[in-house]
């Protein structure tokens, strides 16, 4: 949880650490002009930080925290990705000016860092270079859906469970005596990976059985995580 020396520690420190991890090609300069460019803003858990189907109204970078971005249908909606610190989003809309295709929402109490489209454009009409870094992001966040659905097509629900697993270790995983812990419930897991819950429930009780994993209301403890890299080979 943050509080609000947390909160201005944060800004201090991370904002400008995540702009230059993710702008690499502009000089201090140019970050400098970058972060004073937007804003920053606490959300809550729950919050809905960027609604789908609407305007998209700029670029958001994760400073810290954690988010989920979520695809809503007509019968369903679904996870398709959880943000962390130093991730940004909707780059591909705020640099095309688009409609948002979807939803972002809060997963813990987060401090994001806002690029409205107006400043983005008018800093790129002075600087071409950022527009390139733009594209380059729009482009990484592409492959990263195509790759999500593909995913969903080829995969069986058991290695698309392990594969998550293990992605969210590196994301999010905290260590703990004896293993670790990933604060991300089953049924998030399951939207994540399109899973129904009968299908979701046969996975995780095969690796429970196994002495693998273990699920709570809370999250997610890993007891091997070995196994779950020698079962996805």
């Amino acid at each position: 949880m943050l509080n609000q020396n947390s909160i201005v520690l944060t800004e201090v420190l991370n904002i400008k650490n995540h702009l230059r991890n993710l702008f690499p090609q502009l000089s201090a300069e140019n970050i400098l002009s970058l972060e004073s460019a937007g804003e920053s803003f606490i959300a809550h858990k729950g919050d809905l930080i960027v609604k789908q189907n609407e305007i998209c109204k700029g670029l958001l970078v994760v400073v810290n925290g954690k988010a989920c971005v979520k695809l809503e249908n007509k019968d369903c909606e679904n996870i398709i990705q959880f943000l962390q610190a130093g991730e940004t989003f909707y780059t591909h809309e705020a640099y095309l000016g688009l409609t948002n295709r979807t939803s972002c929402i809060c997963m813990e109490t987060s401090l994001i860092y806002f690029l409205p489209i107006e400043a983005m454009k008018k800093m790129i009409s002075s600087n071409p270079q950022l527009m390139i870094c733009l594209m380059n992001l729009a482009s990484k966040e592409s492959e990263l859906f195509e790759q999500r659905a593909s995913n969903l097509i080829t995969l069986p629900v058991k290695f698309r469970f392990i594969d998550s697993l293990l992605t969210l270790i590196k994301k999010f995983g905290e260590q703990k005596p004896d293993h670790l812990f990933i604060p991300i419930k089953r049924d998030e897991i399951g939207s994540y990976i399109n899973a129904s819950k009968a299908s979701l429930s046969r996975v995780v009780t095969e690796l429970e059985n196994s002495k693998i994993i273990k699920t709570s209301r809370s999250g997610i403890k890993v007891f091997n995580s070995e196994a779950l890299t020698e079962i996805q080979a």
